[in-house]
């Protein structure tokens, strides 16, 4: 971490069971969203980064989100594409614009969703934070 990395340090809220960032945590309690782990917050494990490495795993993890859509959901869209007669299974570049489209707008709204749940967590904490009076994050 560079000098200027250090004037945007962020702490990411880990669960110690699956090392998962998907952690709910109110009131000093915590679970998560990955694994069964429940838990006191003061026992998660906490991440420092700047920003550039955050966004450097988001888009890691982005990137294998992506390769894991491309593999994985084209053959169960073709078949059910083509049981549901929409599509033949002669019309191979038909079939094949079909899959790349539905691919790619479940990516596509897979970041919509992702930046909206965001939101929705931000909005959720400053509203505790101005509930609290204190100014402090939970």
């Amino acid at each position: 971490m560079n000098t200027v990395d250090l004037l945007n340090v962020i702490e990411v809220e880990l669960c110690p069971e699956c090392g998962s960032g998907k952690v709910d945590s109110a009131q000093g309690n915590s679970k998560c969203k990955s694994c069964s782990w429940r838990g006191t917050t003061s026992s998660l494990l906490i991440r420092k980064m700047s920003d550039n490495e955050a966004h450097s795993v988001v888009a890691s993890v982005l990137h294998d989100y992506w390769q894991e859509l491309q593999t994985s959901v084209p053959k169960i869209v073709g078949l059910a594409l083509v049981r549901c007669g929409l599509c033949g299974m002669d019309d191979t570049e038909g079939l094949a614009r079909l899959i790349k489209a539905t691919v790619l707008a479940t990516y596509k709204g897979t970041l919509e969703e992702l930046d909206r749940v965001q939101d929705e967590i931000i909005k959720r904490r400053d509203t505790d934070t101005m509930r609290r009076g204190d100014g402090k994050p939970d």
